[in-house]
């Protein structure tokens, strides 16, 4: 068993997590292709999407809010590649304070055009459609997502970056019922080792970690990626530990490669230095810890102003 101050041991037993190199993961082959058709700025549509995003079912749809900084930019390009794993279509949300003239109206759908010719070139199997608004970004990001399969928004680095756009991503983390990837990528495109990196998921038995583990499970077969399950057995919430993963149907792992990684101490502690080796977190937005009228929880609020890559949080 790990213990709290072991975080090179703990990230060890992650790297060996990590698929051979020799076998590329779904996920690597896509952002291998995503990023080799990146040419800025000589950027060009390969092809129309044949079926438009907004046609297909609602939950077949990847919502990402957009906004004019580089987190966004990397948040687009990881909706994008979740949405063609999938097989789903995008849409691309810029929300605006106020106005519907003027110079800011006119960026807004500039930045949408220019985002929108991103994602068809790099993946022209995804359908891309763009949607600009004007409203509080978080409760209308929340809107626009409210019946599709995945909100995806950029998280920022940096104390300073953090106050001004840490807002949004707790907003619609909090709020959104239903899976929120926060893109917390300090660099992107990303190293190519990082592709096949595994999925982690912390699991502590209460419902919303039951609910993050099966979507874990589904990411990583997706991905072609292995799956690490991180349980905390020393946190300060006051429930005995047990063994989160008694009552997990065997289905729900059926074809992965999974690691059970118990480790000693806070959960937070584990996961956040769990990111520096995985390709994505995997979290409930509440655990078994905290004040009952917390909408997000200490672990959660943890790792969307700390992680060191993509969190998927699961309500």
């Amino acid at each position: 068993m790990i213990g709290p101050n072991d975080n090179e041991v703990l990230r060890d037993a992650i790297r060996a997590a990590s698929s051979p190199t020799h076998q590329p993961t779904r996920y690597a082959r896509a952002i291998t292709g995503y990023v080799s058709a990146l040419r800025y700025p000589e950027l060009a549509v390969r092809s129309a999407p044949t079926a438009p995003a907004e046609r297909r079912p609602a939950h077949r749809l990847v919502v990402v809010g957009v906004h004019p900084n580089p987190a966004s930019v990397a948040a687009v390009d990881l909706a994008v590649i979740e949405a063609d794993l999938r097989g789903w279509g995008i849409r691309l949300v810029h929300v605006q304070p106020r106005g519907r003239h003027g110079a800011e109206w006119d960026a807004g759908g500039a930045l949408l055009a220019h985002l929108v010719d991103r994602a068809h070139a790099c993946s022209p199997r995804v359908a891309a459609v763009s949607r600009l608004c004007v409203g509080p970004p978080g409760p209308m990001l929340v809107r626009e997502a409210a019946a599709a399969g995945l909100l995806v928004v950029g998280g920022t680095h940096g104390r300073i970056a953090a106050a001004l756009g840490g807002a949004v991503a707790e907003h619609v983390t909090a709020h959104r019922r239903g899976p929120v990837l926060v893109v917390r990528t300090p660099a992107w495109p990303p190293a190519g080792e990082v592709s096949a990196r595994p999925v982690v998921a912390g699991v502590d038995g209460s419902p919303g970690s039951r609910a993050a583990l099966a979507f874990a499970a589904d990411e990583a077969r997706l991905r072609g990626a292995e799956l690490v399950l991180l349980h905390a057995t020393g946190d300060r919430s006051g429930h005995p530990p047990g063994e989160p993963l008694a009552a997990v149907p065997p289905e729900w792992l059926a074809g992965l490669t999974v690691h059970r990684t118990p480790v000693r101490g806070g959960a937070a502690h584990a996961l956040l230095a769990a990111s520096y080796e995985a390709s994505a977190l995997v979290v409930g937005s509440r655990g078994r810890g905290g004040p009952a009228g917390l909408l997000l929880g200490s672990v959660a609020r943890s790792l969307l102003h700390g992680a060191h890559c993509p969190v998927f949080f699961i309500r």
